[in-house]
């Protein structure tokens, strides 16, 4: 696990760009603090190089890897998983390997060998830059799901990308703006969906997607490698199909624990973390496991710390509670907002779980990734009557769009400041990818999220957090092998009715989950955003609601966000429906969420009260 940097610029000169380089491993070193290294071109002025996390093959697994015959080189971050098959299967040709396990070794000789076409071998996560020093070419590709990310820029002179955006900022050769089209998008999602980010000319690199670059002459191509898709097999009985989940995820276990280095857990309380500490003790790998819970009194209603215990004793594994309070919180809000690089509307807990477990520990396991298939969110109970419709575009807003997610695109007109000509509604946006593919709704439900949230927030923000402290996280359930049987699972079984969304997956480990854990609702790993807001942070959103603050980057109305305000703290009548007051609390918290992004990193302020 690492951070990849590369850049090359026609009218920089070569100290120049190296300046760069170098500066920008040294903020990706939080990333990668065990080693540093980076290869320059001379003949085209290419510069690209990594930071190190050692997971695994402690004396062997530095970047910039090279061919024994140095014609090709490799920065990976990531972890292949199934490396050790794909090992075996190499030396059958005669590939000799000089590293005990390496799988940037791995991945090198098969690149080499196969190029693109040995992507669908991959199980595992990861982003990497495969240069041909003969053809001056780099292939670059990111996983199925996106679990790494790849940031880059490109135009007709000058090619930089990084497994950051921060320091990739730090030598973009021009001017950067914000993206009036991803802040529209944040304020529906609270994130930015891929390919864009924040800023205007800086990419993300799609999920499941590669790139190609000739140096030389500055040709692009980039195209799909991966695209997700349900392809049921009716053919499944759904007496059979628990125990067939259950086999492949003790199998995926193994793979996935994988390491020279002692493994963890974030345990929630919630089922997907719970079966993966059951899965553990099952196949006899030892982890220990982290909660996290609240101080307060009026917050216990957020915690799941009970249930965590019950089954951290049943299984008899390690198991250490910490819990928060607001102060907690607002004590380390400077440097939360340092490790978000683009506006974040979402929870923040995971940051403190990540920012305790890499006191002792360089590995943790992560449950993302069941809901998207199972339906668990409390959005999905409200598509019942939606399932049964064909949709339309007006259908899909008023019975979709707007029940799922935030600010609606009529909200959004009045909320932000921006020239709406050229912008392309969030609503049809997410509608076009709805329509991307063959399926029945419920799939296509599932797909859309599998897409976009999945991708560009859950992934993303654990990513980012974990690496900020210099912990690899493994969301395991994304493993290849377990997806494409997902993607196998009819949706009547899968999914089932609006009343118990997950039951499949439940059944598939009765015998590990405790009965609170199988009987418990959900709760969602968030922060008790109301119960702050009016107390403990309210000098905090008072100061960055203000006229002066908001006024500072005229990109939003005061005037409405006033209005808004006043809403949430009265708890308006227009908004005495749980699932409207939740989603304008959510929208509350965003806009805030944006203030502060936009002092910490635009204006270059400490977040101070």
């Amino acid at each position: 696990m690492c951070g990849i940097v590369g850049y090359i610029n026609k009218k920089l000169q070569k100290n120049r760009i190296q300046s760069s380089i170098e500066q920008a491993l040294k903020k990706l070193d939080h990333r990668g603090p065990d080693s540093s290294s980076y290869y320059k071109d001379n003949d085209v002025n290419f510069f690209f190089g990594m930071t190190r996390l050692s997971i695994l093959d402690y004396d062997n697994g530095s970047q910039p890897f090279f061919s024994e015959n140095r014609k090709y080189a490799l920065i990976f971050n990531g972890e292949i998983v199934n490396s050790g098959h794909l090992r075996k299967q190499l030396e059958k040709k005669n590939i000799k390997f000089k590293s005990k396990n390496s799988d940037t070794e791995v991945l090198l000789n098969l690149l080499i060998l196969e190029r693109e076409k040995c992507l669908l071998k991959l199980n595992g996560m990861f982003s990497f830059c495969f240069y041909d020093l003969e053809k001056k070419e780099v292939l670059i590709a990111r996983d199925r799901f996106g679990i790494k990310p790849f940031y880059y820029f490109f135009n007709n002179y000058s090619f930089g990308f990084s497994s950051e955006i921060k320091n990739l900022i730090s030598f973009y050769p021009e001017n950067l703006k914000i993206n009036n089209q991803s802040l529209y998008d944040y304020f529906s999602l609270m994130f930015i969906p891929s390919p864009n980010t924040i800023f205007e000319n800086i990419k993300r690199l799609s999920a499941g997607t590669l790139l190609k670059i000739n140096l030389k002459n500055f040709k692009k191509f980039e195209e799909k490698w991966y695209e997700p898709n349900f392809k049921p097999d009716n053919s499944l009985s759904k007496d059979e199909i628990p125990s067939q989940i259950e086999n492949l995820s003790c199998k995926l276990i193994d793979e996935w624990s994988l390491s020279d280095v002692p493994i963890s857990n974030s345990l929630s309380g919630g089922i997907d973390s719970s079966v993966i500490s059951g899965l553990a003790n099952k196949q006899n790998i030892k982890i220990k496991n982290f909660t996290l819970g609240f101080k307060n009194v009026s917050d216990k209603e957020f915690s799941e710390t009970y249930q965590a215990k019950k089954l951290s004793e049943k299984l008899n594994q390690d198991h250490e509670i910490f819990e928060i309070a607001p102060h907690d919180f607002l004590e380390k809000l400077d440097r939360i907002l340092e490790d978000i690089h683009e506006p974040y509307g979402g929870g923040l807990p995971s940051w403190m779980v990540y920012n305790k477990i890499s006191k002792k520990y360089k590995v943790a396991f992560t449950g993302t990734g069941i809901d998207e298939f199972f339906g668990n969110y409390s959005k999905w109970k409200k598509l019942d009557t939606f399932w049964k419709k064909e949709v339309d575009y007006m259908s899909f807003c008023k019975s979709f769009f707007d029940q799922r997610y935030y600010a609606s695109d009529e909200q959004k007109k009045k909320l932000l400041n921006l020239n709406i000509k050229n912008i392309e509604p969030t609503s049809l946006k997410f509608y076009n990818k709805f329509n991307e593919t063959d399926g029945d709704i419920k799939d296509k439900s599932a797909l859309l999220d599998i897409k976009t949230q999945l991708t560009d927030e859950f992934l993303n923000i654990s990513d980012i957090f974990s690496m900020s402290f210099s912990l690899e996280v493994r969301p395991l359930y994304l493993d290849n092998n377990l997806t494409d049987f997902f993607f196998k699972i009819p949706s009547k079984f899968r999914v089932g009715n609006h009343k118990n969304l997950k039951s499949l997956f439940k059944s598939s480990f009765r015998n590990i989950l405790t009965k609170e854990i199988i009987s418990g609702n959900k709760k969602g790993f968030i922060l008790p955003i109301e119960n702050w807001l009016k107390n403990d942070l309210i000098i905090l959103a008072n100061k960055f609601f203000s006229k002066k603050k908001i006024n500072e980057h005229g990109l939003i109305d005061y005037d409405y966000v006033k209005n808004l305000f006043d809403k949430f703290l009265n708890r308006s009548k227009l908004f005495s429906r749980f699932d409207r007051y939740h989603r304008l609390q959510t929208l509350i918290w965003g806009i805030l969420m944006f203030q502060l992004w936009f002092e910490k990193n635009i204006n270059k302020k400490k977040i101070v009260l």
